[in-house]
């Protein structure tokens, strides 16, 4: 029995003149029908790079601002007004640049060349700002910071770590006092302003646990002199670790972190190696020391391997910080104001978090934030899994800025530079850069590793040695923690913390690319010895040990997914064997799903099918590719693309579907004619929608041989009519007639209603371009009947973009304007974006007909946008139409108003271009009535 009909449209293809109407592709068809089963990046622009130059960076920020607008708006927002003015005409006064507010408050980011300019700028910004009352009469208390060093100069923004060395040395100071670096006070002593002398408030550590810095206080007689002392962390009791590398990004994380931290008293990070929990859960504590009168205590439980000493280490740190304190752990916390940092404690988490609930109930004023890739599961625990760093997708526009302005790409920047002090982001390595990141899932641990090799390797050359990731991510270093040596290690010290059943689990979800439901693991990972409700249990441990991540959904049923350098892991862990064939059942349920897909494919319920495969559409690749790799399973992967025409060609992806029947058809073997005539069908297909007429008429021709041979009549009228279409698109109309009459004589004898719609379609175009208007209307009118009944919104979309160029080439345009808008409307539900293309052609078609050049200008862009997103290269008829198209308008308008029309439709986003349709065609109704 035949497998049942897929439905499979072509891009629609809009002329530029009056006759503009498209003719899809005609579907597979075949003798006999079966029930179907019932069954959810643009190029690159390149940008210069960076130029690095050293300045001096003065920051400022209005102490307690948040407070003054509440208990005064009216009278904050007027003082505020006369700061920005004063700032505004000080900096320029000083040869400096205003640059923007930056950070949290009511502050200012200001650069100038030269660091005594600063220093100026400095001391007359506070002698004014003292004059600036706010609520009660009281002066504007302003905190000022300057620091001196090299940054990274881009698009009017600053970048680098002497931008977060200046914000360290503000957040130090008091309302009223400005703070310069040691660096500044070395360039600036011999030319201070006249009266003014600096003051050294000595060595500090900032909260970034980096190298100390020495602070000097600009003094004169006309500001204040005495101050508390810094809110550095040297005037709070801890035993936070000094750190060798600085502290980069991360300031949305650390913001959440810092709102949670407000609401409970026991914060865990949770997250696989590498993530950062450390680094974050450091800074954090760094933040709010000055808050806890008895200090942080930081407890590294890494190095233990023994539960019983875990109370023992936690009862050490305490002591270190506090020597006087000595007996047990519940005497050594009663009624202290205390912060705990407890770090690494997913080994020993039975034992750390008795520790921590006996902290916690002890004593009331202490806090508690833990690292751990498990979290405790203590009652008013709070939980935040730390995400990987954010990254720009390689290819996005912008690239080179957007790295900037990520945390991967400025901690690949960073460290780069600290291996390779030449190092910069430009052009020529954005997309290596931005790859490797995206490639390593923006885990801090791995692009530092990455990072690294930049001592032997370009960008591009780590970039193409990510395959093998574990034995390139590995770093030489001789000190530090032997697990965050390599990504490997990181990994290992995961995966041997689980039990045995999670261990099997974990590797057996390595088959699943791009993410996996619930029923899609059971399906492919469970066994006689691995039950559904086991599996669910041992997955949520896989998600608690954060070596899983679940996705919930709004819409439906969440999804499960590894990071990609946890999946491939996991893979080298699977064991396949004759009991447990985990890649088979995995392509087996790749079948079954397209095998559902495929009979929905042309109903109503189309367009959650196109969603449902585009959202594994990554494991269906990953399923060819395994049935490819042995002859036996080719014919599995010529079926999996043979189920997918309809989705390859809907979606636009035309060379993929190529390359998977070119292997295929390679690796088969005793292939069956009619499964051949498939292939070579759906072959011409894809060469017609990539423009090359001579492969798809030879292809067609084959496969209509091997149909007449089998007495295939079904197959042979899908085949006519795509040979026709061949026809039309060598401007042969007659010719195409032909073929198309003679597919719709055969369907009607098959009575077969959807295929026999999409024949109708194609001949009602063929009607048309021969100037048979009002027989193309008869022949769409019958076409709508059929595909309203069958709720085919891809048809649909491609017939009423048709129908819209009938109506206006008879003198209707209210009809075609209709019609233009549910065309749009049909190919944005299915996601079927050449429909869309040839919607808004035909769209502008109707403003030339009205007169609005504007309007059709920007159609035209929007509709060259879809062109390019959709990937189908434009055929000799669709590119003399679009040429006539462009040349009308620029006949009325000229070059300029097209190309500014065209710049505007072309960056309409996606999710904008119904919107925009409607808005166009509102335009033109409103041109019409004045």
């Amino acid at each position: 029995m035949s497998d049942p009909h897929i439905i499979a449209p072509p891009p629609t293809r809009s002329p530029a003149g009056k006759n503009a109407c498209q003719a899809p592709i005609q579907p597979e068809s075949h003798s006999k029908r079966r029930k179907s089963p019932i069954m959810p990046q643009g190029g690159n622009r390149t940008v210069a790079a960076a130029s690095t130059k050293m300045c001096a960076l003065l920051l400022t920020d209005v102490e307690g601002s948040t407070a003054l607008w509440e208990k005064d708006r009216r009278g904050t927002a007027a003082a505020l007004e006369r700061h920005d003015a004063i700032a505004a005409a000080t900096v320029v006064r000083h040869q400096g640049t205003l640059v923007k507010p930056r950070g949290e408050g009511d502050s200012l980011f200001c650069v100038f060349d030269r660091a005594s300019d600063a220093v100026a700028a400095a001391l007359d910004l506070q002698i004014a700002f003292r004059e600036v009352p706010v609520s009660g009469g009281a002066p504007l208390r302003v905190r000022i910071a300057i620091h001196t060093g090299e940054m990274d100069a881009r698009e009017g923004d600053y970048y680098g770590p002497a931008v977060n060395r200046c914000a360290r040395i503000r957040s130090a100071a008091h309302g009223g006092q400005v703070l310069v670096s040691h660096a500044v006070q070395q360039l600036a002593s011999e030319v201070l302003p006249a009266d003014s002398h600096f003051v050294d408030l000595g060595v500090h550590r900032l909260r970034d646990l980096s190298r100390p810095e020495r602070i000097f206080q600009l003094a004169h007689p006309d500001l204040p002199s005495a101050f508390p002392p810094l809110r550095t962390l040297d005037h709070q009791v801890h035993n936070l670790p000094v750190l060798l590398t600085s502290f980069v990004g991360r300031e949305h994380e650390v913001s959440e972190v810092l709102e949670l931290f407000e609401k409970t008293r026991l914060l865990t990070l949770v997250g696989v190696g590498g993530t950062g929990k450390t680094r974050m859960a450091l800074e954090v504590a760094a933040q709010v020391a000055d808050r806890f009168s008895d200090g942080v205590c930081f407890v590294d439980l890494a190095p233990l391997r023994d539960a019983h000493l875990t109370e023992r280490a936690l009862l050490s740190a305490i002591q270190e910080t506090n020597p006087d304190l000595a007996g047990t752990l519940d005497a050594a916390l009663a009624d202290r104001e205390l912060l705990l940092v407890l770090d690494n404690c997913e080994h020993l988490l039975r034992a750390t978090c008795a520790c921590a609930d006996r902290a916690l109930r002890v004593s009331p004023r202490l806090k508690v934030i833990a690292t751990s890739r498990r979290p405790f599961g203590l009652s008013g625990e709070q939980i935040y899994p730390v995400p990987p760093m954010n990254s720009p997708a390689p290819g996005s526009k912008g690239l080179v800025r957007r790295l900037f302005a990520s945390d991967a790409g400025s901690l690949f920047l960073e460290r780069a530079r600290a291996v390779q002090p030449t190092f910069d982001l430009h052009s020529a390595n954005a997309e290596d850069v931005a790859a490797v990141c995206a490639a390593l899932d923006g885990i801090p641990l791995a692009i530092e590793l990455a990072a690294a090799r930049l001592r032997v390797l370009s960008p591009g050359q780590i970039r193409e040695r990510l395959q093998d990731r574990f034995a390139l991510l590995t770093s030489s270093a001789s000190a530090g923690d032997e697990r965050h040596r390599t990504l490997r290690g990181a990994l290992d010290w995961s995966f041997d913390l689980l039990s045995e059943p999670e261990q099997v689990l974990l590797a057996r979800l390595s088959v699943f690319r791009g993410g996996w439901s619930l029923e899609a693991a059971e399906a492919v990972c469970c066994d006689p010895e691995f039950p559904p409700p086991k599996l669910l249990d041992v997955l949520q441990g896989l998600v608690e040990a954060s070596l899983v991540l679940y996705m919930p959904s709004e819409s439906g049923p969440g999804r499960y997914r590894m990071l990609e350098s946890v999946r491939e892991y996991a893979a080298e862990k699977l064991v396949e064997s004759p009991q447990a064939p985990t890649r088979s059942r995995h392509a087996e349920w790749c079948a079954d799903l397209v095998r559902a897909a495929e009979a929905e494919f042309t109903g109503s319920d189309q367009a959650r099918w196109f969603e449902r495969i585009e959202e594994d559409l990554d494991n269906v690749r990953a399923g060819i590719a395994y049935l490819l790799e042995s002859r036996e399973g080719a014919l599995g992967a010529l079926q999996l693309v043979l189920g997918l025409r309809t989705f390859w060609i809907v979606r636009g992806h035309f060379e993929e579907a190529r390359a998977g029947l070119l292997e295929s058809l390679a690796r088969a073997e005793d292939l069956d004619p009619a499964l051949r005539a498939r292939a070579e069908n759906l072959l011409g297909i894809l060469a017609l929608l990539s423009g090359d007429l001579d492969e798809a008429r030879l292809r067609l021709a084959g496969a209509l041989e091997l149909r007449r041979a089998l007495e295939d009549w079904g197959g042979q009228a899908a085949t006519l009519s795509n040979l026709g279409i061949v026809e039309r698109y060598s401007f042969r109309f007659q010719e195409a007639l032909a073929f198309f009459d003679e597919s719709v004589r055969l369907y009607r004898r098959l009575e077969q209603p959807n295929e026999t719609g999409y024949a109708l379609l194609n001949l009602g175009c063929a009607y048309f371009e021969t100037g048979q208007f009002e027989m193309a209307e008869a022949t769409y009118a019958e076409c709508l009947t059929l595909m309203t009944r069958l709720q085919d919104q891809s048809g649909l979309s491609q017939l009423r973009a048709n129908m819209a160029d009938v109506r206006l080439s008879l003198d209707d345009p209210e009809t075609a304007a209709a019609h233009i808008l549910a065309a749009i409307h049909e190919a944005e539900a299915c996601g079927y974006v050449q429909c869309l293309g040839d919607g808004f052609h035909a769209l502008a078609r109707l403003a030339l007909y009205n007169g609005n050049t504007e309007v059709a200008a920007i159609a035209c862009g929007a509709a060259k946008r879809v062109a390019v997103e959709g990937g189908a290269k434009p055929t000799p008829i669709e590119g003399r139409r679009a040429a006539q198209l462009r040349s009308k308008i620029v006949a009325l308008a000229g070059e300029a108003k097209y190309r500014s029309g065209h710049e505007q439709g072309f960056g309409v986003p996606e999710k904008g271009r119904f919107q925009l349709a409607r808005s166009l065609l509102d335009r033109l109704t409103e041109t019409s009535d004045s």
